[in-house]
């Protein structure tokens, strides 16, 4: 009995050293992006009268590709994108958003449906300039994939828009990619 507690611990060592050698490591990297203030005009002949209107829109390269690369990964391991700041504001100082009960912003992207990401809504009078939106719980990894994306720029209006009126939005992101289990 003596004789086989010795071979059966060396049997245990030399397992174990095996199996944690062959274990797969996970390795993750994560980073954020502040892509450029992007500038738009709502054009009061073609978004006149009240109700839910597209005010613009923005094609973007992703970018994040070369960052994934650098890193050791692949678009292909991109696990998630959230937004860390976004905003909307009004260009002319004169200007404000008084014209809005509520924005949103959609995305989409070749791979991906469409959805709202970010919202807010505006009280009834106000004199705001700069309007800072809440992020949805939308899972976003899948529209950065595509290396483009389009930001689409919806508001709900109870007045006219009377004149031009120029906007500026920026956007920050957080991306998590990871390889391994």
């Amino acid at each position: 009995m003596r004789s086989l507690v010795f071979p059966v611990i060396i049997l245990s060592f030399t397992l174990c050293a095996v199996l944690s050698s062959c274990k797969k490591t996970i390795n993750e990297v994560k980073f954020s992006k502040n892509f450029a203030d992007k500038t738009f005009f709502i054009d009061t002949t073609v978004n006149s009268g009240v109700g839910l209107k597209l005010l613009g829109y923005e094609t973007i390269a992703t970018g994040i590709e070369e960052s994934l690369v650098s890193a050791g990964f692949s678009i292909n391991n991109l696990k998630s994108a959230e937004v860390s700041d976004i905003s909307i504001e009004t260009v002319d100082p004169n200007q404000n958003l008084n014209y809005f009960k509520s924005v949103e912003i959609r995305l989409n992207s070749t791979g991906a449906e469409q959805a709202v990401f970010a919202s807010a809504v505006l009280p009834d009078i106000t004199d705001l300039k700069v309007l800072q939106l809440a992020p949805t719980d939308l899972e976003m990894g899948e529209f950065f994939k595509d290396g483009e994306v389009t930001f689409s720029f919806y508001g709900l209006t109870d007045l006219n828009i009377v004149e031009p009126l120029e906007m500026r939005f920026s956007l920050k992101f957080k991306f998590r990619a990871a390889l391994g289990n």
